[in-house]
């Protein structure tokens, strides 16, 4: 009987290591958040024995009561893009809005599901004073007038497609 006895003893302590690893590594990482995040942040463990232990951590700025670590970072990236506006000549920053215009039109229309807006009627007038409604979809819309502006030099405001209703 005194061997089943002595067991126990080793596997107490097998557990009593595993929970010591792996309250550090708890610790650990509660105090990277606490420091990344500039807050406070309470660990609370149970040992394997029904104990509990507490831990705090605190970040930089005290948890709040000043500017956190993220904050400062954005502040230093945007001072670096405003330096780095300030040095563009006029040709350079009109280039760069241009492509930004364009990237953010290729951003919308990729976030844009196809089906989702409902089709846009316009209506124009005619040299005869007849009203041509047309009920084609967004996306084709698009299409025609990105097709029709490509060729036409920008007169393709006096282009109509006419709809014929039965």
């Amino acid at each position: 009987m005194a061997a089943a006895g002595a067991d126990p003893v080793p596997e107490q302590e097998e557990k009593e290591a595993l929970f010591e690893a792996k309250h550090a590594e708890l610790v650990s990482e509660a105090r990277d958040v606490a420091r990344e995040h500039g807050v406070a942040v309470t660990t609370v463990a149970f040992r394997p024995d029904g104990t509990a232990v507490a831990e705090e951590a605190v970040g930089v700025g005290g948890g709040g009561g000043g500017v956190g670590l993220q904050e400062q970072v954005r502040a230093m990236i945007e001072r670096a893009i405003k330096r780095k506006v300030a040095m563009l000549e006029s040709g350079e920053l009109a280039a760069h809005r241009r492509e930004l215009q364009m990237l953010r039109g290729i951003v919308v229309g990729e976030l844009t599901p196809p089906n989702t807006v409902l089709p846009r009627q316009k209506k124009k007038k005619t040299d005869g004073g007849e009203v041509v409604v047309d009920k084609s979809a967004p996306g084709q819309q698009q299409e025609m007038d990105g097709d029709a502006g490509a060729g036409c030099g920008g007169g393709c405001d006096k282009i109509i497609g006419r709809v014929d209703v039965d």
